[in-house]
């Protein structure tokens, strides 16, 4: 089962890459666990700098893990909740689009048989929009799937780090997931935002004079799509809930760590010998 783990976790181990040493403390303020001497030489002005033994200590089953876990869950439902949305103004703009054919339609019966010209291009035009306005919204629709696959795919991998990972593989995993979460929530409110989520809806304006004078129209009419702004409500977790918080002894700055001593040796003698 431990092998079910993705590679880029499988590698995470207690050894520091750069420098051959076993890693001592974690950093909080870079999420990131340190040798001695990344201690020393990269992180010795951080102020939440805490043991690695007592960060990761019973991390997999942590508030701040749970926290992740729903976030990811919450983050699938938001694209499930827009997915939806999408699916039924796709539906809403086929309705549009046959009850407008449908009124070209009526319209044409009343009126001479030299107006098939404009008949079609009335259709053609409403096709093109109405195909255009499909785009549109399978594009978002095809989007929204893959952060969707992504999330759920992320959810299962998490699943298994809770159940199989190391502390230390889970909480070095866990800030990567965080990141991720927060890019796919970001890149839902771009979405939205760049009206790729607008309620589309095709409408048809008949020309008023094609019911009263045949010989004097010079276009069936126009097709217009109308948006307005998406309502559906996005599941928000209170803020700062997502931030990934360890529970911790107080932590300290590296220069703020003393030494102190704790035997002497007596090297008086008066019998050397070299």
């Amino acid at each position: 089962d431990y092998q079910k783990l993705p590679s880029d976790v499988l590698k995470i181990t207690d050894i520091c890459p750069e420098h051959d040493e076993k890693y001592i403390v974690y950093c909080q303020n870079h999420l990131q666990p340190c040798c001695i001497t990344c201690s020393l030489e990269k992180h010795k002005t951080c102020k939440d700098v805490a043991k690695l033994k007592d960060v990761i200590e019973n991390y997999k089953s942590s508030a701040a893990l749970q926290d992740l876990e729903d976030s990811m869950k919450e983050s699938i439902e938001n694209l499930m909740k827009v997915k939806s949305d999408r699916k039924d103004n796709l539906k809403a703009i086929e309705a549009d689009g046959k009850k407008a054919l449908d009124e070209i339609d009526n319209i044409r019966r009343k009126i001479n048989q030299h107006l098939d010209v404009l008949q079609e291009n009335i259709k053609a035009d409403l096709g093109q929009k109405e195909e255009k306005t499909r785009k549109k919204i399978m594009d978002a629709m095809s989007l929204l799937t893959k952060e969707e696959t992504l999330m759920n795919n992320n959810l299962k991998t998490l699943i298994n780090v809770k159940t199989y990972a190391t502390d230390l593989q889970a909480i070095l995993y866990s800030a990567k997931m965080e990141r991720q979460v927060h890019a796919v929530e970001n890149r839902l409110l771009d979405l939205i935002k760049d009206q790729s989520c607008s309620e589309s809806k095709i409408n048809i304006k008949i020309e008023p004079s094609l019911k009263r004078f045949a010989d004097q129209i010079k276009s069936f009419g126009t097709v217009e799509v109308s948006t307005t702004p998406s309502t559906v409500v996005l599941s928000r977790r209170k803020e700062g809930e997502a931030q990934l918080m360890i529970s911790r002894p107080l932590t300290r700055q590296i220069e703020d760590i003393n030494l102190t001593m704790d035997k002497t040796i007596d090297n008086v003698s008066t019998e050397c010998y070299g």
